[in-house]
């Protein structure tokens, strides 16, 4: 659950630090233009009636915040972004240092990358902020597929980040896409394997009041060294059938040589968009796949949601509403998956995998949506998992989940806004793990089904004045009721000092 107390551990830091740094030296020669730099430093601390903070206190904060209570966080942040999306070129950079008192104390960046762009293309390195999957991610629970929830992996991602008008279809027909390399960090069941995503989004209509977009995200962790079958495939040719879904002929595991080479796992992302007299909508399902059966929506499973922009001359109370509704409790069935396609295929167990057992988490924490508990939760009486004891744990508990949310944002007055977080849920464990303890007779925390609500209301405060302008306090109130977690309340109070200047 903790990033490591080191600013250098990783190599590929140094190498970024570099990537940066040369992002400079290519860029030093070009005309000069007026570039914005933005920067920011943030004090808060969080506190609870429990041992632990309640749960949106500390989830979809990019792992900033940890479990404990009490803790403190000093957050310094710089970036210099790109001028526009669609310029010639252009270049950006920032950091994200973070400094954490806790029970677990530590020094680490958060996000620190560099980006180089030409027209709608863009080429970017490092840690860095992103949700992947059609949401708001201040005010929804959690993508399906990347979520604010973890520290950033380190990754190349090549891509085209925002809709771009495809040739010879007059702004009618957009799209947007990127592919990545990642890597995970070496303290994992598969020591330090790869990560491997692409996706690619169609929008049609150009003005049209309403406007359909779909776009398929595609996961793959791979490569990494078992500590059963030693060194897995990192072969150009194994890198061909990550990209193509195609099965590992020929590796080391049977299960591979069957399905896919590497565990992957996507969404279907789909909607609409709509713009009424001001107002604007999304409608938005994202269908959760990790095989044939999700990807050919053989399932019910994924999030639905509903994101409603208040016109601007109405917006004298609520800005934003957002809505949404998981169900992921189907996974295909309760019969396990037989001998090959042909066969059964249920249990389809999200963001886990047989082989990479730790699952879609990065530094103990879940990388898609927060409901997903996973393992190293320290607040889970008893973690049940099939593949170690409860001592060392890893890979999710929770992934049979039904939830609704609900998200406001909002302001009082020109100095005062809001936001309201309201999650209800329904927790069903995993299909695998219900076995494993029902047979030793152990009752595990997801045993009775267990109903959570969970709540966050958010007071941010700018003063109007001139002299105190730069200046944001927040404090936020939160709280958990239900029988997953203990019953408590938390808060948590900050200053945000923010500046901008030009070079």
């Amino acid at each position: 659950m903790e990033s490591k107390p080191y600013l250098m551990k990783y190599s590929y830091t140094k190498v970024f630090l570099f990537l940066i740094i040369g992002f400079g030296f290519i860029t030093s020669n070009l005309k000069a233009q007026k570039k914005t730099f933005e920067y920011h430093l943030t004090l808060q601390g969080e506190a609870s009636t429990g041992k632990y903070l309640p749960f949106w206190l500390y989830s979809n904060r990019h792992g900033i915040v940890s479990f404990d209570s009490p803790e403190s966080q000093a957050i310094f942040n710089f970036q210099k972004n790109l001028m526009n999306h669609h310029s010639g070129f252009d270049y950006g950079f920032g950091a994200t240092l973070v400094g954490r008192y806790s029970k677990h104390k530590t020094i680490f960046f958060s996000q620190l990358y560099g980006v180089l762009s030409f027209g709608p293309f863009q080429l970017k390195g490092g840690r860095f902020y992103e949700t992947l999957g059609t949401v708001d991610p201040s005010l929804s629970m959690g993508s399906l597929a990347i979520s604010p929830n973890a520290t950033p992996l380190p990754k190349i991602t090549f891509s085209v980040p925002v809709y771009t008008d495809v040739p010879f279809t007059h702004g009618y027909v957009e799209f947007k896409g990127q592919m990545d390399h990642g890597w995970f960090e070496e303290n994992r069941q598969i020591h330090r394997p790869w990560l491997f995503q692409k996706d690619g989004y169609l929008r049609f209509g150009k003005n049209w009041p309403v406007r359909p977009y779909i776009g398929l995200t595609d996961e793959t962790q791979w490569a990494g060294t078992s500590p059963y079958k030693g060194n897995l495939t990192d072969s150009f040719r194994s890198f061909i059938r990550v990209f193509l879904n195609e099965s590992g002929h020929g590796t080391k595991n049977r299960g591979e040589n069957i399905y896919h080479l590497g565990n992957t796992q996507g969404i279907w992302d789909f909607g609409f968009y709509f713009h009424f007299g001001g107002y604007h909508m999304i409608l938005y399902r994202q269908q959760i796949y990790n095989d044939k059966d999700g990807l050919t929506f053989q399932t019910p499973d994924g999030m639905t949601g509903l994101s409603i922009k208040v016109p601007q001359k109405t917006q004298h109370f609520i800005k934003k509403v957002v809505l949404e509704y998981l169900y992921t409790k189907n996974q295909s069935g309760p019969i396990p998956p037989g001998g090959g396609r042909g066969g059964p295929g249920g249990r389809d167990d999200y963001y886990n995998n047989y082989i990479y057992r730790s699952g879609w988490t990065y530094e103990k924490r879940t990388i898609g949506n927060p409901l997903f508990l996973n393992a190293y939760n320290p607040q889970l009486k008893i973690v049940a998992n099939p593949h170690l004891n409860t001592k060392n744990p890893y890979g999710i508990a929770n992934n049979r989940i039904v939830a609704q949310h609900i998200g406001l944002r909002g302001q009082f007055s020109k100095s005062l806004s809001y936001k309201v977080l309201l999650t209800r849920s329904i927790n069903y464990g995993n299909y695998y793990d219900g076995d494993l303890y029902r047979k030793k007779g152990l009752k595990t925390d997801f045993f009775s089904r267990p109903k959570q609500w969970s709540f966050l209301t958010k007071f941010s405060f700018q003063p109007t004045s001139d002299s105190y302008k730069s200046l944001t306090i927040n404090l936020s109130l939160a709280g958990d009721f239900g029988q997953l977690y203990q019953n408590r309340m938390g808060i948590m109070v900050g200053l945000k000092f923010r500046g901008t200047s030009s070079f």
